[in-house]
């Protein structure tokens, strides 16, 4: 049988492929995350869903990002060299989310890195102030 958690040099990692346990994909765990922090929410405060979102995911994600990025741009899933540019520009979203609901420096610091690579290459920078504004207004 298989599952959908692993437990890598990170910690615990949500799986998007279950069939493929070494491809971590940053996008599908973050979003497993948003599962667990929206259920937390809604419960009022279930705290097994609290502690797989910061013990199982959130400490996962800070270890892995000096992985996922490549100097230049950040990579889709571990076993990849690079993402497309809507990866690129949905991790730098994904990073704002887990800043705004954790608070922790380390999140931003990547979120803006990874924008500044977008203007390297000559592409237009998402707009991080008006981005953290939006999740800031949206329930």
């Amino acid at each position: 049988m298989r599952t959908f958690i692993a437990e890598t040099k990170y910690g615990v990692w949500y799986l998007e492929y279950n069939y493929y346990p070494e491809q971590l994909v940053l996008n599908g765990h973050i979003i497993t995350l948003q599962g667990l922090y929206h259920y937390w929410e809604v419960t009022g405060g279930d705290e097994k869903a609290y502690e797989l979102f910061i013990k199982g995911g959130v400490e996962s994600v800070k270890k892995a990002l000096p992985d996922f990025d490549t100097g230049n741009w950040s990579r889709y899933a571990s076993v990849y060299n690079s993402s497309s540019e809507f990866y690129h520009r949905l991790h730098i979203r994904l990073l704002l989310w887990l800043y705004a609901k954790t608070g922790d420096e380390t999140f931003m610091e990547y979120a803006e890195k990874w924008n500044s690579y977008l203007a390297e290459r000559g592409l237009k920078k998402e707009n991080i102030e008006k981005l953290l504004q939006e999740m800031r207004d949206s329930p």
